[in-house]
């Protein structure tokens, strides 16, 4: 076998440095890519953090509007009680009086 040339050799080298700068230009093209990629996760990030603030916000809005809901309840019970309460003794008070009252309605007007 005989050694190579210089013209084989430069050539060899040629393509190895073709091989290379191809190899080379692909890295930087996946490294842009990351780069993009890592920018749009900061993002992503980001706009998942602040979801999360708003839905905690959320949460806790509903969880004040489901307390005020229930004491809204337990406030229209009780209102409820007092007014059958109330509507009993003004029952009770009206029956009082106009069985007291009748006797002398009957004793004026009919004697």
């Amino acid at each position: 076998m005989t050694e190579p040339s210089a013209y084989d050799l430069l050539r060899k080298l040629t393509e190895v440095e073709i091989a290379l700068a191809k190899v080379t230009q692909q890295l930087e093209s996946q490294t842009s890519v990351l780069e993009e990629v890592r920018k749009e996760l900061s993002m992503t990030r980001e706009k998942v953090d602040a979801a999360e603030e708003k839905a905690e916000i959320a949460y806790r809005k509903a969880k004040q509007a489901l307390g005020e809901i229930k004491q809204t309840r337990e406030e229209t019970l009780r209102t409820q009680n007092e007014r059958k309460v109330d509507r009993r003794w003004f029952i009770g008070t009206v029956l009082t009086v106009v069985s007291l009252i009748m006797p002398m309605i009957i004793t004026f007007y009919f004697q």
